[in-house]
């Protein structure tokens, strides 16, 4: 990245690659703890299914869908 340091340029585009990469980064890690609540929830006995049926929904949802922030709908007090 030889560009100007006072303006933040970056002519030959180099700064892109590492920006996708820690997007991708970003991306694995939420879905492993998604993953990883939504496990918490569906093996928890005191869940009700209802409970378990949203946090499965919200799962299957964050997957399928782009974007994110699908979770804090299926959220319900344990």
């Amino acid at each position: 990245m030889n560009g100007n340091p006072v303006l933040f340029s970056d002519p030959n585009g180099d700064i892109v690659p590492i920006i996708f990469v820690i997007w991708a980064v970003a991306e694995v890690a939420m879905t492993a703890y998604d993953a990883y609540d939504t496990y918490k929830t569906v093996s928890d006995p005191k869940s009700t299914p209802a409970q378990k049926t949203a946090a499965v929904a919200g799962f299957t949802g964050g997957l399928l869908l782009p974007g994110g922030g699908y979770e804090c709908c299926c959220k319900t007090d344990r």
